[in-house]
Order: structure tokens, then sequence, then C-alpha cells
């Protein structure tokens, strides 16, 4: 897990967790305050969001008008107001690669990683998936129970134990008894978004 965007997501979270009784509330929201990523499907993005966090709700963006130059997903974390948004448009030109292209892609990536096959023990992790939306959670139980009591959709995701290449310094009796971290990345049904969720507990399912 040595990618710059994966260690900077620990980092800015790490530090963040000390501070989780004055930032991270819907009065005082963290310095960083909203995901956005482009979806080919803002509906879907927004049905999938709602499977995966187990307490999340519409923003209320009313003022915009749908369908007239994009349609919205404009998503809440319920205790932090911390923003989820998936915006699917056509205002402007998607450039050189397609966004259904790249999730299509995301998608083939995914289904690769989770094959298990005779070359790859157990399994073949892609570094693509480190490009992902990380939040620092206490437990990773609640998002497993949530997942699995969704008998509607098969989600796909991996469980990862890993630690930090230098001294993090955290004052956490729970980080300081092993230095270990474990991460759940989890892909959003046929999208190219990732999420991971990060504890210093290992789940027990």
């Amino acid at each position: 897990m040595s990618s710059a965007y994966l260690w900077i997501s620990a980092f800015i979270i790490t530090c963040l967790g000390d501070q989780i009784y004055e930032y991270g509330t819907c009065n005082q929201t963290f310095h960083i305050f909203k995901n956005t990523m482009a979806s080919s499907d803002a509906k879907r993005e927004c049905a999938n969001a709602y499977k995966i966090f187990p307490n999340i709700h519409d923003e209320g963006a009313d003022k915009f008008h749908d369908g007239e130059c994009a349609y919205q997903c404009k998503l809440e974390l319920d205790y932090t107001c911390f923003k989820i948004h998936a915006p699917q448009t056509w205002q402007h030109d998607e450039g050189i690669l397609p966004i259904h292209i790249f999730e299509k892609k995301m998608s083939d990536k995914w289904k690769m990683v989770l094959n298990n096959n005779d070359f790859a023990w157990p399994y073949d992790y892609d570094a693509f998936l480190d490009f992902n939306m990380a939040f620092w959670v206490k437990s990773l139980d609640d998002f497993i129970l949530h997942w699995q009591s969704n008998k509607d959709e098969e989600f796909e995701y991996i469980g990862i134990e890993w630690s930090a290449d230098y001294d993090l310094q955290i004052p956490d009796d729970e980080y300081t008894q092993n230095r270990l971290f474990y991460s759940i990345l989890i892909h959003s049904p046929l999208s190219s978004i990732n999420y991971e969720f990060i504890s210093y507990s290992k789940p027990s399912n």
C-alpha cells in the first residue's frame, strides 16, 4: 500500500482523529468537507451510496434544476455532514477518456482482484484501488453488517491489514498495541468510485 494518494488520505484522516471532538460535526465541519467524483449515472451512485454507508441522507440541494445541464447526486453523512457528490453532466466535453469507459475499466480491475486464481494468492491487488476516498471509522463491523444485510446487492470489497513505514506517533492505546491499521475497500457497483474505511480494530467478521 505505497500509493502517495493512500498515504495522504490516511495521514489526513489520522491527523483529524485527534480532533474528533472539536471538528467533524455539522456545526463545525472537517477542513476537507466534500468528495466529488464524476459519474455516468448520478441516480445509480446515490442508490449505491445508501447501500454502502449505514448513516447517510440527501443533502437537500433543491436549487439545482435536474436535467438542464446535469443530474445531481448530493448526499451528506448523518453526524459529520461530510458531503459525497457524484454529478452526471453533459455540458462539458469528457476529454480523451469517457467516464463510462473509465467506470468499466475500474469494474474490470475489481473482477481481476477478486478472481482467486493460481497466479495470485490470495488476491492480485491492483494499485488503482488506492485511488479512493478514505474514511476513518471506529468499527468496521458496522459497515460489514450493513452490506451483508442488503440482500439485493453483492458488493465487491476486500480487507487489508497494513502498517505505516514511519512512526505516526498516534497517542492511542488501541493503535500502540500493535501499530497496525485495518482497511476495507469497497467498489461502488458499475462505477469508478472506490471507498476505503480504516480502523485500528480488526473486524470480527
